[in-house]
């Protein structure tokens, strides 16, 4: 199932979300939030399309999940802000679905699990949590696309990133991956995800940075 409105629904109530009659924020006003956020007309990859492939990725590896309802929490709130060139997306997003995470009465447990899973998608460290380190596999998975549907993926990543030049957009995405490379045994983190899609990742990555260094 896709990021439907009944999806939504089902997930906060299943969290105990309720709506807030001093704020006005309902279970509803948040979902119509979100979408908006996903279908802004400067989202090329970061849009709902991104965030449908990884609901039906979640649902693939639920089983493997130690809490499928706050990672898939996560998921819907991980991009909620995407700012290009802006370093801290991910606490701003994070900040933003507890503020309404708050508002919905979601229990600070089940918050503090979203906000850990979120902020994880800033590939900058490791987790130690199991769905963290799934919701980081999930955001990941498009490294493995095929080469022609991963190139279009740059493309759109690129228009992303109008601000910046093709020289130095493609300089800053070799830097990116040769320090993500760096610092990690591999680049998904779960056996599930490594089995499936690792050399496929590793390949485009390549073919990536050399494009760069051409």
């Amino acid at each position: 199932m896709r990021a439907t409105r009944g999806r939504w629904r089902g997930l906060c109530e299943r969290l105990g979300a309720k709506g807030n009659p001093i704020t006005g924020r309902t279970i509803d006003s948040t979902y119509d939030e979100i979408i908006t956020a996903y279908t802004g007309l400067d989202r090329h990859y970061h849009n709902l399309s991104h965030i449908n492939e990884g609901l039906i990725l979640l649902d693939e590896v639920s089983h493997l999940a130690d809490d499928p309802d706050t990672l898939e929490m996560a998921w819907w709130w991980h991009d909620y802000i995407c700012k290009a060139g802006e370093s801290d997306n991910e606490r701003q997003s994070a900040d933003a679905g507890q503020k309404a995470l708050v508002d919905l009465a979601i229990s600070p447990k089940n918050r503090i699990r979203v906000e850990c899973h979120t902020l994880a998608t800033k590939h900058d460290f490791i987790p130690e949590s199991n769905d963290s380190r799934l919701i980081v596999c999930i955001d990941l998975a498009g490294l493995a696309f095929p080469p022609e549907l991963f190139d279009q993926v740059t493309d759109n990543i690129r228009k992303e990133y109008a601000q910046l030049s093709d020289n130095n957009f493609r300089t800053g995405q070799a830097i990116f991956f040769r320090r993500f490379l760096e610092n990690r045994p591999s680049i998904y983190l779960t056996e599930y995800f490594r089995d499936r899609y690792e050399t496929q990742a590793q390949e485009n990555i390549r073919r990536l940075i050399a494009k760069a260094d051409t």
